[in-house]
Protein backbone atom coordinates (compact mmCIF):
# COMPACT_ATOMS: atom_id res chain seq x y z
CA UNK A 1 0.00 0.00 0.00
CA UNK A 2 3.40 2.39 0.28
CA UNK A 3 2.93 3.17 -3.19
CA UNK A 4 -0.79 4.23 -2.90
CA UNK A 5 -1.78 4.73 0.64
CA UNK A 6 -0.47 8.08 0.72
CA UNK A 7 -1.62 9.68 -2.15
CA UNK A 8 -3.77 12.39 -0.95
CA UNK A 9 -2.00 13.95 2.12
CA UNK A 10 1.35 13.34 -0.33
CA UNK A 11 0.64 14.61 -3.75
CA UNK A 12 -2.74 15.54 -3.42
CA UNK A 13 -4.34 12.54 -5.69
CA UNK A 14 -7.13 10.92 -4.91
CA UNK A 15 -7.80 7.44 -7.16
CA UNK A 16 -11.74 7.16 -7.48
CA UNK A 17 -13.05 3.66 -8.28
CA UNK A 18 -15.36 4.26 -10.60
CA UNK A 19 -16.88 7.71 -12.18
CA UNK A 20 -17.40 10.68 -9.63
CA UNK A 21 -21.18 10.19 -9.68
CA UNK A 22 -21.13 6.82 -7.96
CA UNK A 23 -22.69 7.20 -4.58
CA UNK A 24 -22.03 5.61 -1.62
CA UNK A 25 -23.61 5.61 2.58
CA UNK A 26 -19.69 5.65 3.33
CA UNK A 27 -19.51 4.44 7.01
CA UNK A 28 -16.06 4.41 9.80
CA UNK A 29 -15.40 1.83 10.23
CA UNK A 30 -15.44 2.78 14.62
CA UNK A 31 -19.23 2.99 13.91
CA UNK A 32 -19.05 -0.56 12.04
CA UNK A 33 -17.87 -1.70 15.57
CA UNK A 34 -20.60 0.19 17.28
CA UNK A 35 -23.16 -1.69 15.49
CA UNK A 36 -21.23 -4.95 15.70
CA UNK A 37 -21.23 -4.75 19.58
CA UNK A 38 -24.65 -3.24 19.82
CA UNK A 39 -26.20 -6.25 17.97
CA UNK A 40 -24.65 -8.70 20.25
CA UNK A 41 -27.96 -10.25 21.46
CA UNK A 42 -29.44 -7.80 20.17
CA UNK A 43 -33.34 -9.54 19.67
CA UNK A 44 -33.63 -7.58 16.16
CA UNK A 45 -30.30 -9.18 15.28
CA UNK A 46 -30.87 -12.65 15.35
CA UNK A 47 -30.55 -14.36 11.91
CA UNK A 48 -31.09 -10.87 10.29
CA UNK A 49 -29.08 -8.59 7.26
CA UNK A 50 -28.76 -4.98 7.55
CA UNK A 51 -27.62 -2.87 5.46
CA UNK A 52 -25.51 -0.21 7.20
CA UNK A 53 -24.15 2.51 6.26
CA UNK A 54 -22.89 6.39 7.40
CA UNK A 55 -25.24 9.74 7.96
CA UNK A 56 -25.25 10.50 4.44
CA UNK A 57 -25.29 9.39 0.97
CA UNK A 58 -22.17 10.78 -0.99
CA UNK A 59 -20.70 10.81 -4.44
CA UNK A 60 -16.88 10.30 -4.79
CA UNK A 61 -17.15 13.86 -6.06
CA UNK A 62 -18.35 15.06 -2.84
CA UNK A 63 -16.14 13.14 -0.74
CA UNK A 64 -13.35 14.42 -2.84
CA UNK A 65 -14.41 18.33 -2.12
CA UNK A 66 -14.75 17.67 1.39
CA UNK A 67 -11.70 16.62 1.69
CA UNK A 68 -9.74 19.34 -0.17
CA UNK A 69 -11.78 21.71 2.43
CA UNK A 70 -10.50 19.99 5.31
CA UNK A 71 -6.94 20.16 3.68
CA UNK A 72 -6.87 23.32 2.95
CA UNK A 73 -5.88 22.68 -0.46
CA UNK A 74 -7.14 21.34 -3.96
CA UNK A 75 -7.06 17.97 -4.84
CA UNK A 76 -6.51 15.76 -8.01
CA UNK A 77 -9.34 13.14 -8.27
CA UNK A 78 -8.57 10.25 -11.01
CA UNK A 79 -11.41 8.11 -11.86
CA UNK A 80 -10.32 4.15 -12.69
CA UNK A 81 -12.68 2.27 -14.91
CA UNK A 82 -14.36 -0.79 -13.03
CA UNK A 83 -12.93 -2.60 -15.54
CA UNK A 84 -9.63 -1.79 -14.82
CA UNK A 85 -10.43 -3.72 -11.32
CA UNK A 86 -12.51 -6.54 -12.83
CA UNK A 87 -9.19 -7.59 -14.72
CA UNK A 88 -6.82 -7.10 -12.66
CA UNK A 89 -9.09 -9.34 -9.97
CA UNK A 90 -8.66 -11.84 -12.55
CA UNK A 91 -5.21 -11.61 -13.22
CA UNK A 92 -4.05 -11.42 -10.17
CA UNK A 93 -6.41 -14.07 -8.54
CA UNK A 94 -3.53 -16.94 -9.18
CA UNK A 95 -0.94 -15.25 -7.64
CA UNK A 96 -2.02 -13.77 -4.62
CA UNK A 97 -5.84 -13.97 -3.21
CA UNK A 98 -5.51 -11.30 -1.03
CA UNK A 99 -4.79 -9.20 -3.62
CA UNK A 100 -7.03 -10.37 -6.40
CA UNK A 101 -9.84 -10.16 -3.37
CA UNK A 102 -8.47 -6.02 -2.73
CA UNK A 103 -9.09 -5.49 -6.40
CA UNK A 104 -12.97 -7.01 -5.97
CA UNK A 105 -13.64 -4.85 -3.67
CA UNK A 106 -12.78 -1.70 -5.61
CA UNK A 107 -14.83 -3.26 -8.33
CA UNK A 108 -17.80 -3.58 -5.79
CA UNK A 109 -17.39 0.19 -4.99
CA UNK A 110 -17.88 0.99 -8.89
CA UNK A 111 -21.48 0.34 -7.99
CA UNK A 112 -23.64 2.54 -5.72
CA UNK A 113 -24.23 1.43 -2.48
CA UNK A 114 -27.17 4.41 -1.18
CA UNK A 115 -27.86 2.74 1.96
CA UNK A 116 -30.56 4.62 4.15
CA UNK A 117 -28.91 3.89 7.49
CA UNK A 118 -31.30 6.16 9.69
CA UNK A 119 -33.19 3.32 10.76
CA UNK A 120 -30.90 0.82 11.21
CA UNK A 121 -28.59 2.99 13.72
CA UNK A 122 -31.72 4.39 15.83
CA UNK A 123 -32.30 0.33 16.57
CA UNK A 124 -28.82 -0.45 17.36
CA UNK A 125 -27.97 2.51 19.25
CA UNK A 126 -25.29 3.58 16.81
CA UNK A 127 -24.69 7.42 16.53
CA UNK A 128 -23.25 7.77 13.01
CA UNK A 129 -20.18 9.64 12.14
CA UNK A 130 -20.31 12.42 9.14
CA UNK A 131 -17.88 12.60 6.17
CA UNK A 132 -16.56 16.05 7.12
CA UNK A 133 -16.06 14.80 10.95
CA UNK A 134 -14.26 11.71 10.01
CA UNK A 135 -12.27 13.47 7.88
CA UNK A 136 -11.16 16.31 10.00
CA UNK A 137 -10.22 13.62 12.69
CA UNK A 138 -8.04 11.77 9.46
CA UNK A 139 -6.21 14.96 8.76
CA UNK A 140 -5.46 15.28 12.63
CA UNK A 141 -3.00 12.46 12.88
CA UNK A 142 0.67 11.85 12.13
CA UNK A 143 0.90 11.94 8.79
CA UNK A 144 2.58 8.17 9.01
CA UNK A 145 -1.09 6.80 10.99
CA UNK A 146 -3.05 8.72 8.23
CA UNK A 147 -3.14 5.96 6.46
CA UNK A 148 -2.62 2.93 8.90
CA UNK A 149 -5.00 4.15 11.38
CA UNK A 150 -7.96 1.90 12.15
CA UNK A 151 -10.47 4.45 11.98
CA UNK A 152 -10.94 4.37 8.11
CA UNK A 153 -14.07 4.69 5.70
CA UNK A 154 -15.31 2.21 3.52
Amino acid sequence: MKGVGNLIEGPGIALIPGNSEVRHAFVAVDDVASYLVNAIEHPEAERAIFHIGGPEILSWKQVVDIYSQVLSRQLRAIYVPGAVFRAQRALISPFSEAASDIMGLNWLVCYETPYDSEGVATTFGVQLTHAEEFLHSKASLPQSQQFTAGHSAA
